[in-house]
């Protein structure tokens, strides 16, 4: 392509260092429309990226002048995307996407996240003596069973976290972080978590299986 302000060769030879990440998906570009006026012209252009994930799509715009040859475009950075600069480059990453609310009959809210905390004994800061007694701390104040706790906790990994109990990290929330944090070695993990992901939260080294329901 030939600029009116720019060589043609030498832009070809940046764009291809700029969308080089992109690569091998290349933008496909239709002109809108059209705006002429005293030699001068403004093309309203299209821009659509194919991805695998998904189409990425934006509009931007060249400006072109009549020259005896017919029109030529005027090179600027931000023909590629708005607000585009010359040492700027494309970049292509995977984001994960933010779980949607799950809505039932009249929009109700079925499932949403929230905030919650992962209180547990973490076997990494505690002496093998203070197991069983801090696990069986720990547990009465979350209505557990001490003596399945302390078991569980005794046969994890010697650097594991043991959850114990997912609370809900609200204004209702009873087992304060004072309480939780006066039981020796006890840790408490705040996270944003949806109330219908206790099969698949993941938890560091072991997941127990006979804990109390989340209240």
């Amino acid at each position: 392509m030939h600029f009116r302000n720019a060589d043609g060769a030498a832009v070809t030879e940046k764009l291809g260092a700029t969308t080089r990440a992109a690569l091998p998906v290349k933008p496909e570009v239709s002109v809108d429309n059209v705006q002429v006026a005293d030699g001068k012209a403004t093309a309203a252009l299209k821009v659509r990226w194919k991805f695998e994930g998904g189409d990425w799509n934006y509009s931007t715009s060249a400006e072109l002048n009549k020259n005896d040859g017919g029109w030529m475009v005027a090179w600027r950075p931000d023909l590629l995307l708005p607000g585009f600069q010359n040492r700027d480059a494309l970049k292509v990453a995977s984001v994960a996407a933010h779980p949607a609310d799950v809505l039932g009959d009249g929009g109700d809210v079925l499932v949403t996240e929230r905030p919650v905390i992962r209180v547990g004994i973490d076997k990494s800061h505690i002496e093998v003596s203070a197991h069983s007694d801090s696990a069986k701390a720990l547990a009465v104040p979350l209505d557990a069973d001490p003596e399945t706790y302390a078991q569980q906790v005794t046969i994890a990994g010697s650097a594991a976290f043991v959850e114990a109990l997912v609370l809900r990290d609200d204004t209702a929330r009873t087992v304060t972080d004072a309480r939780i944090e006066a039981i020796p070695r006890t840790s408490a993990i705040k996270t944003p978590w949806s109330s219908s992901q206790a099969a698949r939260l993941p938890v560091l080294c072991w997941a127990p299986l006979a804990m109390p329901q989340l209240s």
